[in-house]
């Protein structure tokens, strides 16, 4: 391997016993040589040599001051140094400076020559270690592209599964179009008014339309009867919750999935306990349930029924505070009515836009990715 040695001495004298002494080495040494502090940083940054013999008393920069320069220059970090001097006091201070060796003058040709060559063999080292770590971090950032296109490609297939089973659930509910619209929209608006993460508002916005797919097991003469349900038939349809979770078992893989999966089983429980199918109380309730809770239960008032007027949204209010106590998260509830006006917006520009609503599977399209 060919070596680029840099002498630097004042003294061409001395530069010809460096000289002399390592061209008679086996080693293919290009040697290259400065007169003074100044050419030495000229040259430096010039040739990129692989070890720099510098002397300490040298005009127009000394040699200090020449190793405290390019010790602040990150270039120049791995570049081996060997002081070479006539003073040995001079030795700890050019250590300190970031010397690697030192030589004392008068040059011994064997102490020289072994000095060079250890000095060469460590700066190979830290080459081929370089080399080494740039390889990995080449490594890792193609591994981390392929690891980001593969969770990309892994999001977009759990909402492919959202959208599918959105339009199944469609396929059984003809309210569940409009429902969908208002229900993401009231989740989405109630996470941001709670200060949740920018992750949590998405997955909670993305999988909120899934809170009822279970009713895709709840047998028609139920689900679609134009008339308020018997004790008995309530009792079936509450198992549309627990249909839902059977759907999307095995989801903990998946973080979509995973969210809607909280989000069905526990939109129905209430804060007191009370609640469906679980008896789940406070906040063994998943936050996605109770914001979902909210959600759900505000459209279900303010929407005309078969078996029921819309009821306006003072009235439905009034209910969720004082006939349903103990149903909802205080908290939650209390940044509902606050931010009331943000989800009559929501409300009143659905049903603005009931009518040209589109299909379930169209609707769920414009879920964010």
């Amino acid at each position: 391997m060919n070596y680029r040695i840099l002498v630097a001495d004042d003294e061409n004298f001395n530069r010809e016993i460096v000289k002399d002494a390592l061209m008679g080495e086996e080693h293919d040494y290009e040697i290259l040589e400065a007169g003074d502090g100044l050419a030495v940083i000229n040259m430096l940054e010039e040739l990129n040599p692989d070890l720099l013999l510098l002397d300490i008393g040298m005009p127009k920069m000394s040699g200090l001051e020449v190793l405290e320069n390019i010790r602040e220059k990150d270039v120049y970090e791995s570049l081996p140094v060997i002081v070479i001097t006539a003073y040995p006091e001079e030795k700890y201070h050019a250590l300190e400076l970031g010397a690697n060796d030192f030589i004392a003058k008068p040059i011994e040709v064997a102490d020289l020559r072994l000095r060079v060559k250890n000095s060469l063999k460590l700066k190979n080292y830290s080459n081929m270690l370089e080399n080494f770590n740039k390889q990995l971090e080449e490594k890792v950032r193609e591994r981390t592209l392929e690891l980001k296109q593969a969770l990309d490609k892994s999001r977009a297939a759990e909402l492919e599964v959202i959208i599918k089973l959105g339009k199944a659930a469609e396929f059984r509910d003809l309210e569940t179009g409009v429902h969908i619209y208002k229900m993401r929209g009231y989740s989405k608006l109630l996470a941001e008014k709670l200060g949740m993460s920018k992750d949590d508002v998405s997955l909670i916005y993305n999988a909120s339309p899934l809170h009822d797919v279970g009713k895709v097991g709840i047998p028609d003469r139920i689900l679609l009867k134009p008339a308020r349900l018997t004790d008995k038939e309530f009792e079936i349809i509450k198992n549309h919750v627990e249909i839902g979770m059977e759907i999307l078992s095995g989801h903990e893989s998946f973080p979509l999935l995973n969210a809607a999966y909280y989000i069905i089983r526990d939109h129905h429980e209430n804060w007191d306990g009370s609640g469906y199918p679980y008896g789940r109380k406070g906040s063994d309730i998943h936050i996605y349930g109770r914001i979902c809770k909210i959600a759900d239960v505000f459209d279900a008032l303010t929407t005309k029924r078969v078996y029921k007027e819309a009821y306006s949204v003072e009235k439905a209010v009034s209910i969720m505070q004082n006939e349903m106590k103990g149903a909802f998260d205080p908290d939650i509830l209390s940044s509902f009515v606050e931010n009331i006006k943000d989800f009559v917006a929501i409300k009143e520009e659905s049903e603005n836009m009931e009518e040209d609503i589109p299909p379930i599977l169209k609707i769920m399209s414009e879920i964010e990715r």
